[in-house]
């Protein structure tokens, strides 16, 4: 997924509200949003598994992926060169619970708190 000529406010490749979803074997690249520049989740279950969130730009929180009181389970997958205020990489936000397994975090940004 790629939309970066036209940001969009939540989840620059990927909104998931209130549902179950499984990613696997996808990529993510240059995407932008102001929440969540690559993928923005809330009050789903989601397994991204096998998948690349690369250089996505989030402007306030969550370069790669903004978690928002879900359950997420992230395994064998890369976020690299992400950018945002807040958490270049990945930003968890309040309730439920994350798991990471066999992940990569490289070179993401955060200008006000960690990359």
């Amino acid at each position: 997924a790629n939309n970066e000529d036209h940001p969009v406010l939540f989840g620059g490749a990927l909104f998931c509200q209130g549902r179950e979803l499984w990613i696997t074997n996808c990529s993510f690249f240059k995407n932008r949003a102001f929440f969540a520049g690559g993928i923005y989740i809330i009050e789903s279950q989601v397994e991204l598994l096998n998948s690349i969130i690369m250089e996505c730009t989030g402007v306030s929180r969550g370069g790669g992926m903004f978690s928002h009181s879900s359950e997420l389970e992230i395994a064998n997958c890369e976020f690299n060169g992400n950018t945002s205020e807040r958490a270049g990489g990945l930003y968890v936000y309040t309730n439920g619970e994350t798991e990471i397994h066999h992940s990569t975090f490289a070179s993401n940004f955060g200008i006000s708190t960690a990359g």
